[in-house]
């Protein structure tokens, strides 16, 4: 098939000269067919008003789809042969469900047909047009009595890839040949190509101006059962960095987004996946988030949860445990809810007392709670019973310990066993704790010691977690436990009715960022 070019403006209706026939001898043959167009001012498809970018030509050996002569051996069947038209009876013609061509799909967007018209019975006319749409003020072939005469045009498809035709003032058999379409969709199992170099441009655009919801520029789609992809973005190995397969850019001012996801599927899906390459050299991510925005509220990565059981963020290791982020069990809420572990650096937990709790083992209606050691210094233990010989015990240190406390920090506690007995540390260190005391007495012991890799630690800092602004961007003051509410009201940074004093913020230096959160639960 030609290539067609679409980069000269060509009328998009082409007449081509009437050229006189004889009725015996009417051929099948070929005609030049030009670009077809979309319309810029609808929704629809137009033969008569704007030029604007064409869509791809599917052509093929032409082929006769209407004759309604009764000369004809063997006649057309029924929809597609005799009658002849008579005069201003319009007449539908279902083309791309006609046995004479079969292969024309249902996606068509026009026709590139040859209308012909023989054993005309006056001064006539002829008006083709989609079935459905508008009559058209202009003719498609022009004829007199007795005359055979023939016009090529493009001819939107209407209702079911329909045609309406229409003889004019006096009837006349018809011929329609057709030598290809111009599709909705480009037509399946062929590959369209656009290579180009256009700086800075793009060698595929898809522009859609509706305004109707679930429109798109573009649109991909695959069907099959194996593991397709209905867009697939890559790029070469020699872009440079910051490059994309796929970039999406969104410059609304709304809760728009440039890269949207969906998973419809009933189990498993996602609506994106990211997925780094096991052969990658160096830091690679499936998902890179970066935050430049300095409003409280943003993010890199945000994720929500519309229902009370799902989960805004969840992450699987093979092998090591999940976690959730934001996520409600059992009528429980958690920001974080994990069976694996939890590290960071100087690692702070803010609020309330920090409980652990554990299945209660009688009664499976209950947990059991317990409390965290809270103190101003990060302390590490080993415990155990001993017993005096002859007044003197040594104490072995375990190499948990010695290994993660700070020498010069050691402090041991006894307790004797049974009977009162004087107890006293003779030494105490990483080679042993000596204990003196009288008899062969049992007693408990205790021994404590601060972190060794825990330096300079102060229990009293600047404040950078209770202020308006970090206090805002962890979902304001009622998320705190009232205890630690009425802490602030009572060191000035909160007034009673829960909104910050302004006072305070403005002697520390404090931003006061707008109020994202209600003052009530």
């Amino acid at each position: 098939m030609k290539t067609l070019s679409t980069t000269r403006i060509i009328p998009i209706l082409l007449a081509l000269a009437s050229v006189p026939l004889f009725a015996e001898d009417i051929p099948l043959t070929n005609w030049t067919v030009p670009p077809y167009h979309r319309s810029s001012s609808s929704d629809g498809l137009t033969t008569m008003s704007d030029v604007t970018p064409g869509i791809g030509f599917v052509g093929f050996a032409p082929c006769r789809l209407v004759d309604t002569r009764t000369t004809t051996i063997p006649n057309f069947p029924a929809g597609y042969g005799p009658p002849a038209l008579t005069q201003g009876s319009p007449r539908i013609f279902d083309l791309n469900s006609d046995p004479k061509c079969p292969g024309i799909p249902d996606g068509v967007g026009a026709y590139s047909l040859n209308i012909t018209v023989t054993n005309t019975q006056g001064p006539g006319f002829i008006l083709i047009y989609p079935q459905g749409g508008a009559q058209p003020t202009v003719s498609t072939v022009n004829y007199v009595a007795g005359q055979t005469v023939a016009n090529a045009a493009i001819v939107p498809a209407g209702t079911s890839g329909g045609v309406t035709v229409i003889a004019g003032v006096s009837g006349t058999d018809l011929i329609i040949d057709i030598n290809g379409y111009f599709p909705i969709f480009y037509n399946s199992g062929n590959l369209f190509v656009a290579v180009t170099s256009n700086d800075g441009g793009a060698a595929i655009l898809g522009q859609n101006n509706s305004a109707a919801s679930g429109s798109h520029g573009v649109g991909g789609f695959e069907s099959g059962a194996g593991v397709v992809h209905g867009v697939q973005g890559e790029i070469g190995a020699n872009a440079l960095s910051d490059s994309s397969g796929v970039h999406g850019i969104s410059n609304s001012n709304a809760a728009a987004f440039g890269v949207w996801g969906e998973g419809k599927g009933v189990s498993q899906g996602g609506g994106v996946r990211g997925s780094d390459w096991e052969m990658s050299v160096g830091a690679t991510y499936g998902l890179l988030g970066e935050g430049h925005s300095a409003d409280l509220n943003s993010a890199a990565i945000y994720g929500f949860a519309f229902q009370a059981t799902g989960n805004a963020g969840l992450f699987v290791n093979i092998g090591s445990g999940s976690a959730y982020l934001g996520t409600r069990v059992s009528g429980v809420n958690y920001g974080v809810y994990t069976d694996g572990r939890i590290r960071g650096g100087a690692l702070d937990i803010v609020g309330a007392p920090k409980n652990f709790v554990s299945p209660h083992p009688e009664d499976p209606g209950l947990e059991i709670r317990y409390a965290s050691v809270e103190a101003p210094t990060v302390d590490v233990y080993f415990r155990g019973t001993a017993s005096l010989l002859n007044g003197s015990a040594r104490i072995e240190v375990p190499d948990h310990f010695r290994y993660t406390a700070r020498e010069g920090t050691y402090m041991t506690t006894l307790t004797p066993v049974g009977r009162a007995v004087a107890l006293s540390v003779e030494e105490e260190g990483p080679d042993g704790i000596v204990v003196r005391g009288s008899g062969n007495a049992r007693f408990h012991y205790v021994v404590w010691a601060e972190r060794a890799e825990i330096v300079g630690y102060e229990p009293v800092v600047r404040n950078v977690t209770f202020t308006p602004e970090a206090l805002e961007k962890g979902g304001g003051p009622l998320r705190l436990p009232e205890s630690t509410r009425a802490l602030l009201v009572r060191n000035g940074t909160l007034r009673p009715d829960g909104t910050y004093n302004v006072a305070t913020a403005r002697d520390r230096g404090w931003i006061i960022p707008e109020r994202r959160t209600p003052l009530t639960p």
